[in-house]
């Protein structure tokens, strides 16, 4: 299958490490024609992918990735098409933007416990003015030499249920949904590797209008499940990367993960017929 579009991009406003420039030249070297920046609770990137991909011919759905949660378990809801100059969605991020910056002091406070002395403004430094996201933390974390890589971070530290680990407060998978869809989206459930049916379903039901079925993490038995829900409920299919690069070493994935002509057709149709 020849991939024409990447609909899961984080840049350097979450937690990617690379420009929007250097995206959209990533993306002219994998003749894509199509992309979609979703960076973790954060819109600010957008706009500037738009402008830059235009000028390179490169169509860019505007995008977001918010966290939820079922059952004590965290979902990634991607809100596609979305109005970025919404106010409820802005406030909403901002809000949630406080929140990432709370769990990491509380990150940091149990690694205190352990012995590990690492700052809010060691942690800054990487995230800088954006949201703060654990791998901010691990790549502080690197710095100081307490780990020697990303993946140690989150083993020894950072990963869920870790030493150090701090759940997220999430809203609830209803307000997440509703949020996109108040600004024009369609919130299609993020890379679903993990999910029971029973979980599935529960998502399927609040409201969810796609599923992301080409991701690294989504084998070739679960693509064909994940395709037979998708069509008995009139689900659109998406997919992407989940590119990163830097720490997490997985530039072999852009491009490589994510829809052909044929089903990106399939996307614009679903989304012109939801205007009609």
């Amino acid at each position: 299958m020849e991939i024409v579009a990447d609909l899961h991009i984080h840049s350097n406003y979450s937690d990617g490490s690379h420009s929007i420039d250097c995206i959209i030249k990533k993306a002219i070297q994998k003749k894509l024609n199509v992309i979609s920046l979703t960076d973790h609770d954060t819109i600010d990137g957008v706009d500037e992918a738009i402008k830059i991909g235009t000028a390179n011919g490169i169509t860019v759905i505007s995008g977001v990735e918010i966290s939820s949660e079922i059952e004590d378990q965290e979902i990634h809801i991607l809100g596609y098409f979305i109005d970025i100059k919404s106010d409820d969605l802005r406030f909403y991020l901002s809000q949630f933007k406080k929140e990432r910056q709370e769990r990491a002091e509380r990150i940091l406070k149990n690694l205190k416990a352990q012995g590990v002395d690492l700052t809010i403004e060691d942690v800054l430094q990487f995230s800088e003015s954006k949201p703060i996201t654990r791998p901010h933390i691990a790549a502080a974390l690197i710095k100081k030499r307490i780990v020697g890589s990303y993946y140690e971070a989150f083993y020894k530290f950072l990963g869920d249920y870790s030493s150090a680990y701090e759940k997220k407060k999430h809203s609830s998978l209803n307000v997440v949904i509703e949020l996109i869809k108040s600004c024009g989206g369609i919130p299609v459930l993020a890379h679903p590797y993990n999910l029971s049916d029973g979980k599935l379903n529960q998502i399927i039901n609040s409201g969810i209008m796609g599923i992301e079925i080409e991701h690294p993490t989504i084998k070739r038995n679960l693509k064909t499940h994940l395709k037979k829900l998708m069509i008995s409920n009139s689900l659109i299919e998406t997919g992407g990367s989940d590119f990163h690069g830097g720490l997490r070493k997985d530039d072999t994935n852009f491009g490589k993960f994510g829809l052909s002509n044929e089903q990106v057709k399939n996307l614009f149709n679903f989304i012109q017929k939801r205007k009609m």
